[in-house]
C-alpha cells in the first residue's frame, strides 16, 4: 500500500482521545507491529465509530487504515469472496510479506482453508460471502448485509456521515474474477478502509510495498 502523495500527519491527541494508538512506520516496522499486536488492530466498526466521533478533516478521515477483518478469495467458484472477522494474514504477517515481495498472493495452507470453510459452513453469522465487487449507496449502509456486518451498530450513522461529505456510494474493491482464478488455491488478504479523497472505499489489500509508508492503528 503506497500512501498517496500528500503529507502524512497524525493528529496524535485527537486519535488518542478516540482510543486509538497511531504511528507512522516504514514497511518493515509496520509488519513487525502488526505481527506483534494483531489482536488490537482496529476493527471496521471501531474505525467507523472513530470517524463518526471525529471532526471532518482530521487525520482519522484524511488517512485510511488497515482493519482486523480480511477477505479469503476462492478460485473457480461462483461465490469467491469470504469476509472473516480476523484476517489470516494477521496471524502470519511475515510470511505474507515475503510472498508479496515475490509478487505472489498469500496462499493458505490446506488445513487453514479447511478450518475456515468449516467455520463458515455451519451457519456461522460471523462471516459474510460476496459474489463480486460492487458499490453500496451510503444511505443504505444501515441495511446492506456487508456494511451491517462490517460496521455493526455504527453502519447507518457512518453511511449518513459519508453522505453529508458528498460521498453517495462506496466501492467494495475486490480482486476481479480473472485475478482470483489465476491461483490454484485460496488466498487471504487484509482489508483497507480508505480516506475521503478515495471515497472511503473498502478494499482487499494484499500488496505491501517495501518502500511505502504506513499508518499503524491499534486499539488504545
Amino acid at each position: 500500500m503506497n500512501v498517496p502523495e500528500y503529507e502524512v500527519k497524525i493528529d496524535d491527541a485527537l486519535e488518542s482521545a478516540l482510543g486509538i494508538k497511531s504511528r507512522i512506520a516504514n514497511c518493515e516496522e509496520a509488519v513487525k507491529a502488526y505481527a506483534k499486536s494483531s489482536g488490537t488492530v482496529l476493527t471496521s466498526k471501531e474505525m467507523a465509530e472513530a470517524r463518526n466521533n471525529a471532526k471532518r478533516g482530521t487525520s482519522i478521515w484524511r488517512h485510511g487504515s488497515y482493519v482486523r477483518e480480511g477477505v479469503v478469495c476462492f478460485p473457480g467458484v461462483s461465490t469467491r469472496y469470504l469476509f472473516v472477522r480476523d484476517s489470516p494474514v494477521l496471524s502470519n504477517v511475515e510470511a505474507a510479506y515475503e510472498a508479496h515481495k515475490q509478487a505472489r498472493k498469500y496462499i493458505l495452507e490446506d488445513n487453514e482453508t479447511t478450518a475456515i470453510l468449516e467455520y463458515a459452513t455451519f451457519g456461522n453469522s460471523d462471516v459474510h460471502w460476496e459474489v463480486s465487487p460492487r458499490t453500496i449507496p451510503t444511505d443504505k449502509f444501515g441495511k446492506d448485509p456487508l456494511t451491517v456486518w462490517l460496521f455493526k451498530e455504527e453502519a447507518e450513522k457512518y453511511g449518513l456521515e459519508l453522505k453529508l461529505q458528498n460521498i453517495d456510494e462506496v466501492q467494495i474493491g475486490l480482486d476481479p474474477k480473472e485475478v482470483v482464478d489465476r491461483n490454484d488455491k485460496p488466498y487471504a488478504s487484509m482489508l483497507w478502509i480508505s480516506n475521503i479523497p478515495n471515497k472511503c472505499s473498502i478494499v482487499n489489500y494484499h500488496d505491501l510495498d517495501p518502500y511505502g509508508s504506513y499508518i499503524v492503528r491499534m486499539k488504545g
